[in-house]
């Protein structure tokens, strides 16, 4: 240990090559190119609403409708899971050669994606069936009443659960940090599997834990800041989005009125408004990620630079390290009219 913090030192690093890449010589296509990388990535595909065609009431024959519509569902889920996870090696892919490729990227980095879809399937199990335990023996216990009746046990009971769910909520967010910011970056470089990158990777963090635990609390604080911008962001575009939409649902019901049509009940109506309200969507979207591309390519150039200062190997950046020998610091500091040796370049192993 030298006693530099690499997340310390890489802080001007990153901010310099976000700037040099975005805005000293700004490129329109490469700006939307590399935003539409990150739309893949932070795009979204819920199952949210699908609920309220579950009705109490309903009649039985709408249940094979309602487990079609699951279906169909989580196959578009697991499709759009699959583009995030290529998508991210996209990204890194793009920020590295300063070059963005769409579709030959994406045939690129297939196979990478395809390890971290798993990846990332396997973890959401694994957190879910984790969280799970800790909860459903609390809620059968006071189910049968078993800890229910006494106010003295159960509230210890739930406040302990609460704090377990907590630890284990943050142990997993910070496997998934790590994951994110540097066992990809692992398998990007050396095109291997996700078990040897999380391998490699677990050997540098038992190497050099502190610097590590000095770039997470970092990371989450500039988070915080991050979060806040991008949550002005969403609002604003947020209420953008439902004004033009309240401006066309009004336009909607006076072409549907002047035509005497009914405007709850005919599909002439409501197949546009909801076609438009998804295009609407995707746009909003996309307006969104063209926004904060900044923040993106920062917190991927911090943690690429990271990475390589505490393994060269992986430099995926170019990026030297300024430490200096002794020998050379003490040529430096020789007394003036000295004969200077000339400097020899520092090997990195």
């Amino acid at each position: 240990m030298t006693g530099e913090w690499h997340a310390v030192e890489v802080l001007d690093k990153a901010l310099g090559m976000t700037n040099q890449l975005l805005f000293e010589k700004f490129n329109l296509n490469l700006w939307l190119k590399l935003a539409f990388i990150v739309f893949l990535i932070t795009g979204s595909f819920s199952l949210n609403g699908i609920s309220n065609f579950i009705d109490k009431d309903s009649d039985a024959k709408y249940i094979p409708v309602i487990v079609i519509i699951l279906a169909v569902s989580l196959v578009i889920g697991l499709v759009f899971a699959f583009i995030r996870a290529v998508a991210q090696f996209m990204f890194i892919e793009s920020l590295t050669t300063k070059g963005v490729e769409i579709i030959k990227g994406f045939k690129r980095n297939l196979d990478s994606g395809f390890n971290l879809f798993l990846f990332n399937i396997a973890f959401f199990l694994i957190a879910i069936i984790l969280i799970m335990a800790i909860i459903i023996p609390v809620i059968f216990l006071m189910f049968v009443g078993i800890v229910s009746s006494n106010a003295l046990i159960i509230i210890p009971i739930i406040l302990l659960t609460v704090v377990v769910v907590l630890a284990v909520s943050i142990v997993l967010s910070l496997v998934g940090m790590l994951n994110t910011d540097f066992a990809i970056v692992l398998m990007h470089k050396e095109r291997e599997g996700m078990v040897n990158a999380w391998k490699r990777l677990l050997g540098l963090v038992k190497k050099d834990g502190k610097q590590f635990a000095v770039y997470t609390a970092l990371k989450i604080a500039l988070a915080v800041l991050a979060s806040m911008i991008e949550m002005v962001v969403s609002i604003v575009l947020l209420i953008a989005y439902l004004v033009s939409m309240l401006i066309i649902g009004i336009l909607l019901g006076v072409i549907a009125y002047s035509g005497g049509i009914d405007f709850g009940k005919s599909l002439l109506i409501w197949v546009p408004a909801i076609i438009i309200a998804i295009i609407g969507f995707v746009i909003m979207s996309y307006v969104y990620s063209v926004i904060v591309l900044p923040i993106y390519v920062f917190f991927r150039y911090y943690s690429l630079l990271f990475l390589g200062r505490i393994e060269p190997a992986v430099n995926l950046m170019g990026e030297q390290r300024t430490a200096r020998t002794e020998e050379e610091k003490t040529v430096e500091s020789s007394p003036a009219g000295g004969k200077r040796k000339p400097r020899r370049k520092l090997k990195v192993h």
